[in-house]
């Protein structure tokens, strides 16, 4: 190899030094400050990577190829929470070109509905482990104590129909910009129970 060939490697090379030293630091906050054993930081590129490059080579479409990029983490323990960004962005601020409209979308209300029907309903995980994903392991990881159904705890708990057929057609955010509105869901959140406060849905 010449000099000016290792001249034009540097850029590609210095890059992704750059995107380790990135990655270096995020083991280093969970292992050292947050004092976490979790490797999602590390394992989640080589994991994802490893089964998205493999569903792209098979001729898969490339969001497949990244849905089931999620599920072998999820199902490897890679990924161990799943949680949802709300973002409920009027229509004014999300009816324009894609790089001048507002990010995200709404998922809060979704979420459930959409996460059994795609990992329950077809065998990738079991309703206990979507519970834990969801609930117990950010609880975990937060520190948030007083979270287990326990006599004295403070109620917060969600009651829904697992079976349930749901079509989601409106919404209580202040938009609907979601790709789920009219597709047919199972899973339906049924009632609330936060504290000394109970809502139900009713018929």
């Amino acid at each position: 190899m010449n000099f000016l060939t290792l001249f034009n490697a540097l850029p590609g090379a210095c890059a992704q030094g750059l995107i380790w030293g990135i990655m270096a630091i995020g083991v280093y906050l969970t292992y050292r400050i947050l004092d976490v054993a979790d490797l999602t930081v590390d394992g989640s590129f080589g994991t994802g990577g490893a089964v998205c490059v493999m569903c792209l080579l098979s001729g898969q479409n490339v969001w497949v190829s990244l849905l089931m990029a999620l599920l072998a983490g999820l199902l490897d323990g890679t990924i161990d929470m799943i949680a949802t960004d709300h973002a409920p962005h009027t229509a004014e601020q999300k009816n324009k070109p894609f790089a001048q409209s507002m990010s995200g979308i709404t998922g809060l209300e979704t979420a459930f509905s959409v996460l059994n029907t795609a990992l329950v309903c077809t065998g990738k995980l079991t309703p206990m482990q979507l519970m834990r994903c969801m609930s117990q392991n950010p609880a975990q990881f937060y520190n948030l104590t007083g979270k287990s159904i326990e006599e004295g705890n403070r109620a917060e708990l969600m009651i829904a129909d697992w079976n349930a057929d749901i079509t989601y057609t409106s919404y209580r955010s202040k938009s609907s910009n979601t790709p789920f509105t009219g597709k047919p869901l199972k899973g339906e959140i049924k009632g609330i129970v936060c504290g000394t406060y109970t809502s139900l849905k009713q018929k």
